[in-house]
């Protein structure tokens, strides 16, 4: 089941910003939330802590028709409903929580970076392969050297979608990285081969 680090939670919501910062800030353009919002979101937060993620989904909901003119406190508020519907296990619900985060474009570089990889591993774990992919790539493109976990996740989409070719080169680095090798993932290179009719490369 997917998990998610409390720090990437506790980094959304502590690390934004006073109001008072925001007026000393640039043109008052850094992404902030008003004290109001600031506190809701902590109190779900700290709900989500004590593992109280429906009372925490509720201060959410209630807090969201407030936000309408403020594009970053509504994507901060979607992205802690998402992690608080992760710690009830609806990971539908979280996934699209945290997709509606996103589409704000109004989240840090960093905190979006680490949200798209969320989804996407949401995505796999409910089968959505091909929307996983999306995502995948999209975070792929920013990553230079990614995680083996990110790379299973990548040969796990692509293989479920028969697209045995894309699947063999992260299977490979699968192979080659990992220690040691898991036969699941031979098997699975091993059907890519003998898919696409490349017996030789399957026998060696």
């Amino acid at each position: 089941m997917p998990r998610f680090s409390v720090i990437a939670l506790l980094l959304a919501l502590f690390a934004t910003p006073s109001p008072a910062s925001a007026a000393e800030s640039e043109g008052g353009k850094k992404p902030t939330v008003s004290e109001a919002a600031h506190k809701v979101l902590s109190e779900a937060q700290a709900l989500i802590g004590k593992h109280q993620p429906r009372e925490a989904i509720e201060k959410l909901g209630a807090l969201l028709p407030t936000l309408a003119e403020e594009p970053y406190a509504l994507a901060v508020t979607h992205q802690v409903m998402g992690y608080a519907y992760s710690a009830e296990d609806d990971y539908r619900h979280a996934v699209e929580s945290f997709k509606k985060a996103l589409s704000y474009k109004a989240l840090p570089d960093e905190v979006t970076h680490d949200l798209t990889y969320n989804v996407a591993q949401l995505l796999v774990h409910l089968t959505a392969y091909q929307e996983a992919l999306g995502y995948l790539e999209e975070w792929l493109r920013h990553e230079r050297d990614p995680k083996l976990d990110v790379v299973k996740l990548a040969a796990t989409a692509h293989f479920q979608l028969h697209r045995y070719e894309a699947a063999v080169p992260y299977l490979e680095k699968v192979l080659a990285r990992q220690r040691p090798p898991e036969e699941a993932w031979y098997q699975m290179l091993l059907a890519c081969h003998f898919e696409r009719n490349q017996y030789q490369a399957a026998a060696g």
